[in-house]
C-alpha cells in the first residue's frame, strides 16, 4: 500500500495521551460490573457468543461442549464475575445445540422473560410500559391533559 492511496483517507497523527488512572484504579472501578444492568446484559451476551463461536469451530478445535462451556466460563470469571453468582442462561436454540454435542453439558436455558429483560437493559430506551399497567393510563390521561392546555 502506498501512501498516494491513502491520501483521500484524511489521515492525522494523534498524540499519545497519559493515562491519569493505574490499572489498580481501574479495576477497583469496575468491581461489581455484574450488578449493572447494561454491563450486566453485555456479559450474558458475550457468553452466549462466545460459547457460539466456539462450538462452531469444535472439530476443529479438538474441543468438547463441555471443555468450551468450562473455557468461556473461565473467561467471563476472570473479569470478575464472583463464582456464586452463576453463570448468564443461554439462548434455547443455543443450549440445544450444545446437549446434541454431548447430553450431560451443564448450561442453564433463559426464559423469555431473562431475554427480553438482556435486551432491554441494552436498548437506548425504556422498557415499554405494560398495556395493563394502571400507571400507563395515568400517564396517559397527564399526556392528553397537556395537549389540551396546549392548544388553548
Amino acid at each position: 500500500i502506498t501512501l498516494k492511496e491513502l491520501d483521500g483517507l484524511h489521515l492525522h497523527r494523534e498524540e499519545h495521551i497519559e493515562e491519569d488512572t493505574t490499572f489498580a484504579e481501574a479495576a477497583t472501578n469496575i468491581h461489581g460490573w455484574w450488578e449493572d444492568a447494561s454491563i450486566s446484559a453485555s456479559a450474558h451476551l458475550f457468553y452466549a457468543s462466545a460459547i457460539s463461536f466456539y462450538l462452531h469451530d469444535i472439530g476443529r478445535l479438538r474441543a468438547n461442549a463441555g471443555e468450551i462451556v468450562r473455557t468461556v466460563s473461565a473467561l467471563i470469571q476472570s473479569a470478575g464475575l464472583p463464582k456464586d453468582y452463576g453463570l448468564p442462561a443461554l439462548p434455547k436454540g443455543l443450549a440445544a445445540k450444545l446437549r446434541q454435542k454431548d447430553e450431560l453439558v451443564a448450561v442453564r436455558t433463559e426464559t423469555v422473560r431473562e431475554r427480553w429483560d438482556v435486551l432491554a437493559a441494552l436498548s437506548p430506551h425504556p422498557k415499554p410500559r405494560m398495556s395493563g399497567d394502571d400507571s400507563d393510563r395515568d400517564d396517559r390521561e397527564d399526556d392528553a391533559d397537556d395537549d389540551l392546555a396546549e392548544e388553548k
